[in-house]
């Protein structure tokens, strides 16, 4: 009899193991289809910032070498020579390459505010802009700016902004349906939760 108790205690025992080894694996395999699906999503809604990040770059590298060139042939003639006309024509090539440089300072910015804003919204069907605003302590005014370049350049494939410009719609189904339900006027959150996105 105790021979029986304990096999059937190292049964119960495999049996259980089994049971927690199998949820285990099927949780696995739940979280690997959504990261699929969070993938999938993201790759059709988002573009790539990496080309405005690399002009960023590539635009501060040729504005600090050109602004070092141009500045020290500007001291060196200023030492030198005195030619005002030459004087002139250098400190506009400085002024210049502060610019270029002020550009790529900018890219760069704008590249990060994208990666910021794709990171708050995410897989979401839509987003207030304050709610943007409010992560990023920016005011709305410069988060619809922004946001409207990003969806003017790509970056935002799918994305539209709603009649009022207060929300973000990230997909065209979802902008369809909005179009299509007459209910502007209606809170936004009661029309989503109608459509159930």
């Amino acid at each position: 009899a105790e021979a029986a108790d304990a096999i059937g205690d190292i049964t119960r025992q495999v049996q259980d193991q089994a049971h927690r080894t199998q949820q285990r694996l099927a949780s696995q395999a739940r979280e690997k289809q959504l990261a699929e699906q969070t993938r999938l999503i993201m790759k059709e809604r988002y573009g790539s910032p990496g080309g405005h990040t690399a002009a960023g770059v590539a635009m501060i590298v040729a504005g600090t070498g050109a602004l070092g060139f141009f500045g020290l042939s500007l001291l060196g003639t200023a030492v030198i020579f005195e030619a005002p006309v030459l004087l002139g024509a250098l400190a506009a090539l400085c002024a210049a390459s502060i610019a270029l440089i002020a550009f790529g300072i900018g890219k760069i910015s704008f590249s990060n505010s994208f990666k910021t804003y794709r990171d708050i919204i995410a897989t979401r069907t839509y987003c207030y802009l304050d709610e943007i605003a409010q992560r990023t302590s920016s005011s709305p005014a410069s988060v619809r700016k922004k946001v409207k370049r990003m969806i003017g350049c790509g970056l935002l494939r799918q994305a539209a902004l709603d009649d009022g410009e207060t929300f973000l719609i990230m997909s065209s189904q979802a902008y369809g349906e909005y179009q299509r339900s007459g209910k502007k006027s209606r809170p936004v959150g009661e029309f989503w939760k109608e459509l159930d996105l």
